[in-house]
């Protein structure tokens, strides 16, 4: 009586356990989308079948049914839990891929024990005596898988990774267990006080392969991404690589170009406009002197505009250091021949920060608008052009004292207000106008100092 009730209890724990490590295992495939959790659910359920299901069926074995589904429970529902077993085995050793000839013979092994399970559905539901040949033949397959499961760990364990190595643990103490309740059953070993030992050896062995298999599925996942990040890291590098071997071609291309405009381009428009010069002093008709006059302007602003886009694709030229130095020069020699007075202010310390060629363009385009509209528009005596720096933001004023503008009247030159405002705000600034005594425009954008070298 006390055998019987210690098994009750035993029975129903282990029951308990396994509902509850499927409802994990469940739970860690749906977190982690690893389908060895699904498969092992599947190897799981097919346990709670052949020990749960084999149980109740036993507990009644009123009807023909009842003895019919306890013979299949206890042979089939087993047979399913190996062949699935094997399955995991394929996916969590790689066979394929490191035993193909072991990977052969489980092929074999499932097609085989596939066929075993559907004759011994048909020949449980149509033969009501067939049930001393099934119980031979059951317990000679489990014969064969034992010894499968026995030669193929001892073949493979040390050629396995630490991951497969514990799911071979679990296999074999699910196999040793099964193999120890098989012998105890064809032989009969055991008294019937103690007839129920059978099944705690397969429970316990079932147990076992659940712990080992959580650790390995476990070590697996956690390599896997550790090859994850690693290669996640290599690929980000590799990118990064890849953009600065692009800019460095970028950087590359724009010196040369500058290059070339300067030797070319800039040379041929200085001979243009000294050529006319010389020829504007030797000519005597008014007419030509008057068109070699235009030929020489119109070289020297060509020049000008040349000098200022090698300016803007030099890379040397990429510090808002340099852009300011590059704005103070451009704005005395400017107002110089304008008769107003201009005053440069520069702060304390330049914060070294990297500008692209095309930002310092869009700075120095609405900077050079704002003192050509002061000098246009304003009617202005004075000017002054200041750079206040803080640690957060550069910012550039353009002031005058003039009559100020009407921006609700502005026509000839409102587009250069516009094209300033966009051009600010591409370089993720800010555009300010302000009419109070004279105009004031202010220019802000945000800094941040960048590593020399």
């Amino acid at each position: 009586m006390n055998s019987i009730l210690l098994f009750e209890n035993f029975h129903w724990f282990t029951l308990g356990a396994f509902v509850m490590i499927l409802g994990y295992i469940i739970f860690q495939y749906i977190n982690v989308k690893q389908s060895e959790y699904l498969i092992f659910a599947i190897n799981i359920v097919f346990v709670l079948l052949g020990t749960g299901g084999s149980y109740y069926f036993a507990t009644r074995y009123d009807t023909a049914f009842d003895q019919m589904m306890l013979r299949l429970l206890n042979t089939s529902a087993h047979v399913c839990s190996f062949i699935v077993n094997l399955i995991l085995m394929q996916k969590l050793l790689d066979l394929k891929k490191f035993f193909p000839a072991l990977n052969r013979i489980v092929v074999i092994l499932i097609a085989s024990l596939s066929i075993y399970v559907i004759i011994d559905i048909w020949l449980s539901i149509n033969h009501r005596y067939y049930s001393g040949i099934q119980f031979l033949s059951y317990n000679t397959v489990r014969v064969v898988l034992i010894i499968f499961s026995l030669t193929s760990t001892a073949f493979i364990f040390r050629k396995c990774d630490l991951s497969g190595k514990y799911f071979l643990i679990g296999l074999l103490g699910y196999v040793l267990f099964g193999a120890t309740a098989t012998i105890f059953q064809v032989f009969d070993l055991l008294p019937e006080t103690y007839s129920q030992i059978p099944a705690y050896c397969f429970r316990t062995g079932v147990l076992i392969q659940i712990l080992f298999f959580s650790l390995g599925v476990g070590k697996k996942i956690k390599i896997h991404n550790q090859q994850q990040a690693l290669l996640k890291q290599l690929l980000q590098e590799q990118v990064f690589r890849n953009e600065l071997e692009k800019e460095k071609a970028i950087l590359h291309e724009r010196s040369r170009i500058s290059r070339d405009m300067h030797d070319d381009l800039g040379t041929g428009l200085s001979k243009i406009a000294l050529l006319s010069e010389v020829l504007k002093q030797q000519s005597a008709d008014e007419p030509s002197r008057i068109s070699l006059e235009k030929i020489s302007t119109s070289a020297k602003e060509a020049l000008e505009t040349i000098s200022e886009i090698v300016w803007s694709l030099n890379p040397k030229n990429d510090t808002l250091e340099n852009l300011t130095s590059y704005l103070r020069k451009y704005t005395v020699e400017y107002f110089e021949p304008t008769g107003i007075n201009c005053k440069v202010k520069l702060p304390e310390k330049i914060p070294y920060i990297m500008l692209t060629g095309i930002q310092r363009r869009n700075i120095y385009l609405s900077v050079k608008e704002a003192l050509h509209n002061i000098v246009k528009h304003s009617q202005a005596r004075n000017a002054r052009l200041t750079f206040v720096n803080d640690l957060k933001s550069f910012q550039i004023n353009i002031e005058d004292d003039g009559k100020g503008l009407n921006v609700a009247r502005t026509t000839s030159w409102g587009n250069g207000l516009v094209n300033m405002k966009k051009r600010v705000e591409e370089n993720g600034g800010k555009f300010e106008l302000e009419n109070k005594i004279g105009t004031t425009v202010r220019i802000t954008f945000p800094i941040q100092d960048t590593p020399k070298g």
